[in-house]
């Protein structure tokens, strides 16, 4: 079964000291593949960079200046993939040994050859090269799906751990503002009672007994334990929006894909992380042509929360963060630009997966660049000032622009 590719045809380097030997292998071998000559090894060395994409390597071993052990010695530099074959007239099994542990030799062939087992060598190596490069390509595919699923089952997890949590924190919240607002009741009732018992016969005793507990006075203790509803009941009233917004990032699972506009998206992760712009982050939005896209609502906001988030913790006290969307032909483009810590260009590349040699994990990142892909966008890393970084995620409009669903 022939396995090679129609166009174009494979190349091959015949390796050679002997005229009369690359004449014939050109002879015998040039219709089937394109072949490359060489008289010697330096010869060789300048024609595997010439044509990096060397299939096959035939080498005779006995040659001046360079022997076939050296000359598939270097190819193991300059081309590793090719598949190396080498012509001897001995038969030293120190000699083939010596090939197989330094040149990591395909096969060997004794001169003289026949041309017609010559042919069938090359094919059959050409065949085991292609065969090869598909095995690696088939590992690497499976590599890149588990990675996903990996991805995905962390989503998944981060997902029903969150609606657990907001699930389990609802009904104790719930449960203080509605007390929240039954004491403030209670207390304007009970703040009308003690003047009108202050103001009525028994007064005088009440207000020395009002002096005993409040020396300071009574308006300032009333102001204070208002103060302290007030507070109980908009910090209740903030973690309650904050529950909300966790059961709206929580659906890691969605797949209903729907019309949104990327402000809106961007909107929802603000709302998540810094509904009072705490820590001194000052939010700009420029949004300009902001057409409606075909995406996954719930996956994208994780995608500006997580790019937010990051941009967030690189502003050391103050700062500020600019959102902007625009239109780009027949896509949607999103920036979020800081003026905080600049991330190193030489660190750009190594953002949105595992950075070994950095040692940094954003897993935040590699989970968002992970949904930009699954839209069919893309997700890239700016300097446009020498103390600001800028993610830019631009998104495909898929269908005809959506009116408002």
């Amino acid at each position: 079964m022939n396995t090679l590719p129609a166009e174009p045809r494979p190349k091959i380097l015949c390796v050679d000291d002997e005229p009369s030997i690359l004449n014939v292998l050109n002879r015998g071998l040039s219709g089937r593949f394109e072949v490359h000559t060489a008289p010697g090894g330096n010869t060789a060395i300048e024609a595997m960079r010439r044509e990096p994409d060397l299939v096959v390597i035939i080498s005779d071993q006995k040659m001046p200046g360079m022997s076939g052990i050296e000359v598939f010695e270097a190819a193991q530099k300059i081309v590793p993939d090719a598949i190396r074959i080498m012509l001897t007239a001995y038969s030293d099994l120190g000699l083939i040994l010596d090939a197989i542990n330094r040149g990591h030799i395909y096969q060997f062939l004794l001169k003289p050859f026949e041309m017609e087992t010559m042919q069938v060598t090359v094919q059959r190596a050409c065949e085991y090269y292609y065969q090869k490069k598909e095995l690696e390509r088939m590992y690497r595919d499976l590599l890149a799906a588990r990675e996903h699923l990996l991805k995905s089952e962390r989503m998944s997890l981060l997902g029903r751990l969150m609606s657990g949590i907001t699930h389990e924190l609802g009904n104790p919240i719930s449960n203080i503002l509605q007390a929240t607002v039954l004491a403030s009741h209670e207390w304007s009732l009970l703040k009308s009672f003690i003047e009108r018992v202050r103001e009525g016969p028994a007064g005088e005793s009440v207000r020395v007994v009002h002096q005993e507990l409040f020396p300071d006075g009574s308006v300032q203790a009333v102001s204070d334990f208002e103060h302290i509803l007030r507070t109980i009941q908009n910090s209740t009233e903030y973690v309650k929006e904050i529950i909300q917004n966790l059961k709206n990032f929580s659906r890691l699972d969605e797949d209903e894909w729907r019309a949104v506009r990327v402000s809106e998206v961007m909107d929802q992760a603000i709302r998540l992380l810094y509904p009072r712009s705490p820590f001194g982050i000052r939010i700009h939005k420029t949004y300009g042509d902001d057409p409606f896209i075909q995406a996954l609502y719930g996956p994208l906001v994780q995608v500006m929360v997580h790019v937010i988030h990051f941009a967030a913790q690189s502003i050391d006290r103050e700062g500020d963060i600019w959102l902007r969307t625009w239109r780009e032909d027949d896509h949607v483009a999103a920036s979020v630009r800081y003026n905080g810590t600049p991330v190193p260009s030489t660190r750009w590349d190594h953002l949105f997966e595992i950075d070994q040699e950095g040692g940094h994990v954003h897993i935040g990142l590699m989970i968002a660049h992970d949904i930009v892909e699954r839209h069919g966008g893309t997700i890239r890393v700016d300097s446009p000032g020498s103390q600001e970084t800028e993610f830019i995620v631009t998104l495909p409009v898929d269908r005809a622009e959506l009116g408002a669903p």
